[in-house]
C-alpha cells in the first residue's frame, strides 16, 4: 500500500527566558501566522494527512493547533512524548509502529531530527527541491515524501520521492 509522510518542523518559536525549560517555549506571533498560512496552502492543494503525530512540546502543540484551526476537517492527532528532540532514527523507530491502514501520516517535531529524516527518506524528486532541502530546513517547513510500495516499518530502507517542499518564504513569508 502506498504511504505518504508529511514531515513538519514546528513554526517559529520565541527565544524563551533564561530560566525557562526548552520544552515550554511557545510560538512567536510569526510562528502562529506561518502555521495558519501553511495549513491554508495544504487545504487548498489537498495535502491533508489522515493522522498527525505531534511532539508534546508547547511549540509543536501550538503549531498543530494553529494548523487545525485552518483545516475544514482536521485530522485526528496524537501527542507523542518520544518526538521531543528526537533524532531521525528515533522518529523512524516510532513510525515503524504506525497502523498500516493509515496511508498518510504527518509528524510535527524538531530540528535537527526532522531535517535529517527528510534528507534520509527523500531519495528522488525535483532537483531544485532536493537541493533546497539539502541546504536548510527553516521553521514551519513541510516535506511530503511518497513511498510507492512500503510499510511504515520499512521506511528506513525504502526509496521515497520528494513530492513537496514548502517553506514560509515560498508562501510569501520569511525563512529563518
Amino acid at each position: 500500500m502506498p504511504k505518504t509522510l508529511y514531515i513538519l518542523r514546528h513554526a517559529k518559536a520565541e527565544v524563551g527566558l533564561p530560566t525557562q525549560d526548552d520544552f515550554d517555549r511557545a510560538l512567536a506571533p510569526r510562528g502562529v501566522s506561518d502555521a495558519a498560512t501553511l495549513a491554508a496552502h495544504m487545504a487548498k492543494n489537498h495535502l491533508l494527512p489522515e493522522l498527525v503525530w505531534c511532539s508534546s512540546a508547547v511549540r509543536t502543540r501550538q503549531t498543530l493547533a494553529s494548523m487545525q484551526e485552518n483545516f475544514t476537517a482536521p485530522p485526528p492527532a496524537e501527542l507523542k512524548d518520544k518526538l521531543y528532540n528526537a533524532s531521525a532514527g528515533e522518529i523512524l523507530t516510532l513510525l515503524s509502529s504506525a497502523p498500516e491502514e493509515v496511508s498518510s501520516l504527518m509528524v510535527i517535531a524538531h530540528n535537527p531530527g526532522v531535517h535529517q529524516l527528510a534528507l534520509k527518506l527523500a531519495k528522488t524528486g525535483d532537483d531544485k527541491h532536493l537541493d533546497t532541502l539539502a541546504i536548510k530546513y527553516p521553521t514551519c517547513s513541510l516535506t511530503v515524501v511518497e513511498f510507492a510500495n512500503a510499510a511504515w516499518r520499512d521506511l528506513a530502507v525504502s526509496h521515497g520521492k520528494l513530492v513537496e517542499l514548502i517553506t514560509p518564504k515560498m508562501l510569501g513569508g520569511v525563512d529563518d
